[in-house]
């Protein structure tokens, strides 16, 4: 079993590979602002899991297990604060709130939002929702 925290490392690793090319345990520490020897720890686990490969001191590198586990919660996060943005929810707190929400949806719950959101979206309807927003706000 994955846990949050697992998937958490996960994501920090892939955006950083992403990013920068690589991840080194000082980055993901930095990033997730734990202390260095969590993270260590974590990746000692992973490992175990075969979901990074790993050498104390060197870089961590997902495997294609791993990559495909943090794809798949990547594509999540980004769901829910596009869903949350599109609400009218500020960027910070909807990618806030996304991290939180993203580990405890059901897939079957994440299909029938990705559903909504592309229907939403062909019919032009989150602008008007903008409007409604803003027309309650002012009342």
């Amino acid at each position: 079993m994955i846990t949050r925290a697992m998937e958490d490392y996960l994501e920090t690793i892939y955006w950083l590979s992403k990013e920068k090319g690589s991840a080194k345990v000082s980055d993901i520490s930095q990033t997730m602002g734990v202390r260095l020897p969590s993270v260590s720890e974590m990746m000692k686990r992973l490992k175990d899991k075969g979901l990074v490969e790993y050498e104390p001191y060197g870089e961590v590198t997902l495997t294609e297990k791993g990559r495909e586990v943090a794809m798949r919660i990547a594509a999540r996060h980004e769901l829910l604060a596009s869903f949350f943005m599109a609400l009218g929810v500020e960027k910070k707190i909807a990618l806030e709130d996304a991290c939180k929400v993203e580990h405890d949806l059901h897939p079957d719950t994440l299909k029938r939002l990705r559903t909504f959101i592309k229907f939403v979206a062909e019919r032009s309807m989150f602008s008007k929702f903008s409007e409604y927003v803003s027309e309650e706000e002012e009342g």
